[in-house]
């Protein structure tokens, strides 16, 4: 019912993709995490994701080689820094977030 509700929405896949990020820092385990970031790379950035996210061509190259880069591992620590990922949510939130609002996501400083 809230998917739908978001595919009906002029930027639903943006929103859809700051709840996945959202889900991803929230978690603690190492191959969920992982998971969790297969799902916003083939959902949301691959170039034929099934809901495409508003990202400038640079922040989608660096968010595809950081998977790349990470996909051999096969996990992502607790505490471990996704720079890319985490400039993307920055760039959506510019997007998204109506001028002098706050929304309450956290977001790392790269």
């Amino acid at each position: 019912m809230l998917r739908d509700y978001f595919t009906r929405m002029s930027n639903g896949a943006d929103i859809e993709f700051l709840i996945a990020y959202w889900s991803f820092t929230s978690d603690r385990n190492g191959l969920q995490r992982f998971e969790q970031f297969r799902t916003i790379i083939d959902r949301f950035v691959r170039d034929n994701a099934q809901r495409p996210v508003s990202l400038s061509p640079t922040c989608r190259s660096h968010l595809l080689t950081d998977w790349i880069t990470r996909s051999p591992i096969g996990r992502i620590g607790p505490n471990e820094p996704v720079v890319a990922l985490e400039a993307a949510v920055l760039e959506i939130l510019e997007q998204v977030q109506p001028q002098g609002s706050k929304l309450p996501w956290r977001v790392r400083a790269g």
